[in-house]
């Protein structure tokens, strides 16, 4: 069952040839299993309907990422053999099995080969304790320690609320060189201010000013673990508060 047109209804079941007990039943079908309600449709099929063709194993198509389900039949896609965007990360290749029948029942087994020349991936780095260009310089160099320009496609998201914005254009020309293909995405958060020019009514206010009071006691007090603590522990506050979720800082 292919395609006729850029979007495909049901395929129409009523014309595959009934499955035969003493043959091994494949069915080869470019589309989709199971679609969510509302999504464009792509020869749709559900597994209901597979079932009731009473055939052993259903190869599909079409999407690039890979699935495999047991059962009567079973279903597999294999995904595409080379990626073709950075939305398709990780090992692309093939699905090689066999397929055999004993004591009247029909088993599948299979296993997967690489073959693609190159693997897209996807590297977040906190620049949070990136106090300086080369501190960035250095943190990237580190996410990609295990990749290699004959082998990866790297895509880097810059996370975190580092003290200076990063220069991006300065980092993708510094690294973007040693790679085919390589994608850099600035996701970081500026540094958020105190507690100057807050109501002190308004929560963000409370907490800045309660924060603020504990900041000047253990700066009294020497304790210079305990003021770098409250000083994330304020950054992290505001960043919950502004923005709902929090860049997590990278552990020491």
């Amino acid at each position: 069952f292919g395609f006729t047109a850029y979007r495909q209804g049901s395929p129409d079941f009523s014309t595959l040839p009934p499955a035969r007990p003493d043959w091994f039943n494949l069915l080869l079908i470019h589309g989709t299993l199971d679609m969510p309600v509302g999504e464009i449709p792509y020869h749709p099929v559900t597994s209901a309907q597979l079932a009731q063709t009473g055939y052993d194993y259903a190869a599909f198509g079409h999407f690039h990422k890979p699935f495999e389900a047991a059962g009567s039949p079973y279903t597999a896609n294999p995904g595409s053999p080379e990626p073709l965007g950075f939305d398709e990360p990780g090992e692309h290749g093939v699905l090689v099995g066999s397929i055999d029948r004993r004591n009247g029942s029909v088993r599948v087994t299979t296993h997967r080969v690489p073959v693609a020349a190159r693997v897209y991936v996807e590297r977040r780095v906190d620049l949070s304790s990136c106090a300086s260009p080369d501190a960035c310089k250095l943190a990237l160099a580190d996410a990609l320690s295990d990749c290699s320009p004959e082998r990866h496609l790297p895509h880097v998201r810059l996370t975190g609320t580092p003290l200076e914005a990063p220069d991006v254009d300065a980092l993708a020309d510094w690294f973007g060189g040693d790679w085919l293909l390589f994608r850099l995405t600035d996701d970081t958060r500026p540094p958020l201010g105190g507690e100057a020019g807050l109501s002190f009514e308004s929560l963000t206010g409370l907490f800045c000013r309660n924060l603020a009071e504990r900041l000047a006691a253990a700066d009294s007090a020497g304790d210079r673990e305990q003021a770098e603590a409250l000083r994330r522990a304020r950054q992290m506050g505001l960043e919950a508060l502004a923005y709902g979720t929090v860049h997590m800082p990278p552990e020491r």
